[in-house]
């Protein structure tokens, strides 16, 4: 029995169990290479495309404001601006504001008043900061789109008073 063993381990049958077990670790490394690579293209594929949406929800327009030129406030917009008293939070910053933009044009004043808001917000007082908050929860926009109201609004009352001087 014991050289019917050998002779058994010795024959091709051997050899050949060793070349597809040897083959069949080798295929099985090979599919677990891919899958990993094909995971790591996916999550970059994912990424481009978190990124691309985002950028096409930024291009869309805001409820709240028209993009009509100049810029202006919505049905919806005139009626936040209403809820949050948008020109009294703005007014106190309208003469401030006029008179740094006394040698600029309307496009550059508009800029200046959106990026004040934008630097205005974080500092808001909690009240103003919750009105607005619950403005946007109210309506189903953004915080965002909110701002975008006290922006225009700011930018009309700088450019009015600018043309009542």
């Amino acid at each position: 029995m014991e050289e019917t063993l050998r002779n058994w381990f010795s024959t091709p049958v051997i050899v050949t169990a060793v070349v597809v077990v040897a083959s069949a670790l080798i295929g099985v490394g090979v599919w677990i290479g891919r899958v990993n690579s094909d995971r790591a293209s996916f999550k970059e594929f994912m990424q481009e495309i978190r990124s691309d949406i985002k950028r096409i929800f930024e291009r869309l327009p805001s409820a709240t404001i028209a993009g009509q030129s100049p810029i202006r406030l919505t049905e919806l917009g005139k009626k936040i601006a209403d809820e949050i008293g948008a020109e009294e939070l703005v007014s106190p910053h309208v003469v401030g504001i006029g008179s740094k933009a006394k040698d600029k044009i309307e496009y550059e004043i508009q800029e200046m008043c959106f990026k004040f808001i934008d630097e205005m917000y974080p500092t808001l007082p909690p009240f103003p900061k919750a009105k607005i908050q619950t403005a946007a929860y109210d309506n189903g926009i953004d915080v965002g789109q909110v701002l975008d109201v006290l922006r225009v609004v700011l930018r009309d009352a700088v450019l009015n008073q600018r043309h009542s001087s």
